[in-house]
């Protein structure tokens, strides 16, 4: 996610993590400076966000096209040049 945050961020990206398993901001911050995370992580401590969007495994993946809707949702690790394809397929092209 961090190479993804990089490579298309400035293409506008966005990602946005949500912890459900560490047990407090505090841990959340930690583990995003541990591992230079840079994007936005939020933390779920009553489950809502899980339960609200239906998630089964861990991790779970939502692209959201620039309108806001849910364009794809992955259960289970992506791989990088999947997860490229569909970034490409759903931000504005790139300048020339």
């Amino acid at each position: 996610l961090r190479e993804l945050d990089e490579r298309y961020g400035d293409r506008g990206l966005q990602i946005i993590g949500i912890s459900l398993q560490e047990t407090s901001a505090d841990d959340i911050a930690a583990y995003a400076e541990r591992y230079d995370l840079l994007y936005t992580i939020c933390f779920d401590a009553s489950g809502h966000v899980f339960r609200a969007y239906k998630v089964y495994a861990l991790p779970t993946q939502f692209f959201i096209d620039t309108n806001g809707v849910i364009h794809t949702v992955i259960n289970g690790p992506v791989e990088m040049e999947g997860a490229s394809a569909l970034i490409e397929s759903l931000l504005p092209a790139e300048a020339p």
